[in-house]
């Protein structure tokens, strides 16, 4: 006996399709299998039993069984990082505030630049409304607020 197909493997070839309904016809009467003709088959040609129930459900149909490939649904034109950086940088500031935005104002989804900021192809830029502090500014800051500390010592009060 043979293992069952693996995920992800290619279609069933119209052989084997016509040989599991030729098994199955023969395992039946007036339409209806007998009992376990489906196990049977899972067994005998290796494809699951959801496989072997949709040929039978299609044995009437012999030019759906001899079909050689199932037709692939057709894909859209996936973009390039290039194109993607070209379309973001197209769309005005105002409208690149949130990714839904951005999503709306180039056309390209929100899944997709999502994608982009992860892989580090697009990056998330942010505007510093104040600068960075220096360390010679922080230690005049430090004194600045300690100049405005009152610390109460008992009854007398210290100023820094």
């Amino acid at each position: 006996t043979s293992m069952p197909r693996p995920r992800g493997r290619g279609d069933i070839s119209p052989d084997v399709r016509l040989r599991v309904a030729l098994f199955l016809a023969e395992r039946s009467v007036r339409g209806r299998l007998f009992r376990g003709a489906i196990k049977s088959a899972v067994a005998a040609f290796g494809i699951g039993h959801k496989s072997v129930k949709k040929i039978w459900q299609m044995r009437s149909n012999v030019e759906a069984l001899s079909v050689s490939r199932r037709v692939q649904p057709a894909r859209g034109r996936r973009l390039t990082v290039q194109e993607v950086v070209e379309l973001v940088q197209a769309v005005p500031l105002c409208q690149r505030q949130t990714q839904r935005a951005l999503s709306a104002a180039s056309g390209i989804p929100r899944t997709t630049l999502q994608r982009y900021l992860a892989d580090g192809s697009l990056r998330k830029a942010s505007s510093r409304v104040k600068p960075t502090l220096t360390p010679a500014h922080k230690t005049k800051r430090l004194q600045w607020a300690l100049a405005h500390v009152k610390i109460p010592l008992g009854t007398v009060l210290f100023c820094f």
